[in-house]
């Protein structure tokens, strides 16, 4: 993911969509890349991607959201 740096991977879909959430609920743009096998939804990862100006705040908020 060119110009983004990844801040979360996952392999639950609703904990990718929760982080995705609360970071853009307060302006920071995110990419969702989804590697979950298209016929079986319980391989792969689920990737959290920012912009590198946002990271440390993006960072913050994760932190926030999983204690």
């Amino acid at each position: 993911m060119e110009g983004k740096k990844s801040v979360y991977t996952t392999t639950e879909e609703y904990k990718a969509l929760l982080i995705q959430g609360a970071l853009e609920s307060v302006g920071i743009e995110v990419v969702l890349l989804n590697q979950h096998d298209s016929t079986i939804n319980t391989f792969g990862q689920l990737e959290l991607f920012v912009r590198p100006d946002q990271y440390d705040e993006a960072l913050a908020i994760i932190e926030q959201n999983n204690s």
